[in-house]
C-alpha cells in the first residue's frame, strides 16, 4: 500500500466498490419468489443475500469518514464544516423523498401509509431504525431501506466527536473493541432467540462494518511508516474470498434471517469487506481488481451511489405492482434490468440536476481526502 495518488480528485476503484454495493442491494430486492426452473432458483436465491450490499456500504463508510476525520484534526471549525457538508449531502434528497412519500398521492393508497404516515417523526428525525423495538410489525413500504441511513447519520453525528477526543492511536483501539462488543452482543441475542428486524436494524448491532472500516482508516497513523507491508493485496483479497466462501457455504446462501448470520455472520461480514477493501487499495494501478472496479459502468454507478440507493426501492415497488413473476430466468433478469435502468436514470438525473448543484454551497476550504493504498491525503475526493 505505497503509491500516492495525489493528482486523482477520486479514487475510481472506491466508486467501483459502491456500485458494487448498488447491485448487490438492487438484486436483493428484486428476488421474483421461488422460481420455476433452476436457474430462476439459483438467482433468487442470491437475490436473498443480497443485503450484503449494506454492510459494504458500512465499511466503505467507516472507512471514508474516518479518514476525512483524521485528516481534518486541529483544522480550525473542521466539526462544523463536516456536519454541513454531510447534511448538504444527504439530508436535501432524503427529506424531499420523505415529503414526496408521506404528502404526495401517489402512494396514499398504499395499505402501509396510514400507519407509516402516523411514525413519520421517526424518518424526518432519522431515528426510524429504532422503530423495531416501537413498533415491530410496521410495514415500512418505500421506506423500507431507510434504516440504514439512520445508522449512517447517527454515526455521522457521535463519531466525529469521538475522533476529535481520542488519539488515533486510542481510536484504533475503540474500534476493535466495539467490534468485540457487538460480536458478544450478536451471540448474546442469536441465543435469546432476538428477532431479525431487532439484530439487523438497531444501531448497536450493525457497528460491526462501520467500524471494521474506520480501524482500516487508523492504520496508517498508528503503524511504523518505515514498516514493510506483510500482507500483499493479493493475500487480503484471497482472505476475503476464502472467508466469503465459507460463510456462504456455512449458511446455505447467506439468508439474513440465518440463525449464524445473525450471531457470528454481521461481524464476519465487516471482516471480509475490510480485507476486500484493504486489498483494493493495496493493489497496484492495472491489477485485475483494480481494473474491474475502475471500469466506467461500475465507477459512474457508484459516483451516484447515494441517490441509486434513495430512489430504488419506489421503482422496484412500482414495478412489482404491474411485473407478474413468471418463475423463468428470463423474468428475474428482465426484472433486475428495468429495476437497474430506471433507478440509474433516475439517480443521474438527481446527482446533475439536484445533488451535485446543491453541493457548491458547501463551505469553502473544508477538507476532503484522497484514500491512498499508504493512508490519507489530503485531496478532493468525496466520501
Amino acid at each position: 500500500m505505497q503509491q500516492q495518488l495525489e493528482n486523482r480528485p477520486r479514487i475510481l476503484a472506491l466508486d467501483g466498490a459502491r456500485g458494487v454495493a448498488c447491485l448487490l442491494v438492487l438484486l436483493h430486492h428484486c428476488g421474483r419468489g421461488t422460481g420455476d426452473s433452476l436457474a430462476a432458483k439459483f438467482f433468487n436465491r442470491m437475490s436473498a443475500a443480497g443485503w450484503v450490499g449494506v454492510d459494504l456500504f458500512f465499511v466503505l463508510s467507516g472507512f471514508l469518514i474516518t479518514g476525512l476525520l483524521l485528516e481534518g484534526r486541529g483544522t480550525p471549525g473542521g466539526l462544523r464544516r463536516f456536519w454541513s457538508r454531510r447534511a448538504l449531502r444527504i439530508l436535501p434528497l432524503a427529506y424531499g423523498f420523505l415529503a414526496l412519500v408521506f404528502f404526495s398521492p401517489i402512494w396514499r393508497d398504499e395499505p402501509w401509509h396510514p400507519a407509516l404516515y402516523a411514525e413519520q417523526v421517526w424518518f424526518w428525525s432519522y431515528a426510524n431504525n429504532w422503530l423495531a423495538l416501537s413498533n415491530p410489525s410496521l410495514d415500512h413500504g418505500v421506506l423500507g431501506h431507510f434504516w440504514s441511513l439512520a445508522i449512517e447519520e447517527q454515526f455521522y453525528l457521535v463519531w466525529p466527536i469521538v475522533t476529535l477526543l481520542l488519539a488515533p492511536r486510542h481510536l484504533g483501539r475503540l474500534c476493535v473493541l466495539i467490534l468485540g462488543a457487538s460480536l458478544i452482543g450478536h451471540l448474546v441475542a442469536a441465543a435469546q432467540g432476538a428477532s431479525t428486524d431487532l439484530v439487523c436494524s438497531l444501531t448497536p448491532a450493525r457497528l460491526d462494518g462501520l467500524m471494521a472500516g474506520a480501524w482500516l482508516a487508523t492504520r496508517p497513523y498508528t503503524r511504523d511508516p518505515s514498516a514493510p507491508v506483510r500482507a500483499p493485496y493479493r493475500a487480503l483479497l484471497h482472505a476475503s474470498w476464502i472467508l466469503a466462501a465459507l460463510l456462504i457455504v456455512t449458511t446455505r446462501g447467506l439468508p439474513a434471517g440465518n440463525r449464524v448470520v445473525l450471531s457470528v455472520g454481521l461481524s464476519a461480514l465487516a471482516l471480509i469487506f475490510a480485507l476486500f477493501l484493504a486489498g483494493l487499495m493495496a493493489a497496484p494501478p492495472g491489477a485485475l481488481v483494480r481494473r474491474v472496479c475502475e471500469a466506467r459502468p461500475l465507477a459512474s454507478l457508484g459516483r451516484i451511489s447515494y441517490g441509486f440507493y434513495v430512489l430504488h426501492a419506489p421503482v422496484v415497488a412500482l414495478l412489482r405492482k404491474h411485473w407478474a413473476p413468471s418463475g423463468s430466468l428470463a423474468d428475474c433478469l428482465g426484472f433486475f434490468t428495468a429495476a437497474l435502468v430506471v433507478s440509474t436514470v433516475l439517480a443521474t438525473a438527481s446527482w446533475f440536476g439536484f445533488e451535485r448543484p446543491l453541493l457548491r454551497l458547501r463551505p469553502r476550504g473544508s477538507f476532503s481526502p484522497v484514500l491512498t493504498a499508504g493512508g490519507v491525503k489530503a485531496s478532493t475526493l468525496e466520501a
